[in-house]
């Protein structure tokens, strides 16, 4: 089983990328001890787990869904 910690880092890193190629702005990141937060723009993406992620209030249950996501909200 893999720590906590380092899916956040995962999916935060792959999320980073796609944030910053949809908006154009360098993500904004803040970890807390339960969650990460990234903003870029008008998004708000709260990662609690890699299975766990919100995007401004829309519930994700994947990172390649949550990537989707942010795309088809532009």
């Amino acid at each position: 089983m893999a720590n906590i910690h380092f899916l956040r880092k995962l999916a935060s890193d792959e999320l980073r990328d796609t944030l910053f190629f949809a908006t154009g702005i360098v993500p904004v990141k803040e970890r807390t001890k339960n969650n990460v937060m990234l903003r870029a723009g008008d998004f708000e993406v709260k990662i609690v787990t890699n299975r766990n992620i919100s995007i401004n209030g829309d519930k994700c249950k994947s990172i390649p869904e949550a990537k989707w996501v942010i795309q088809d909200m532009i």
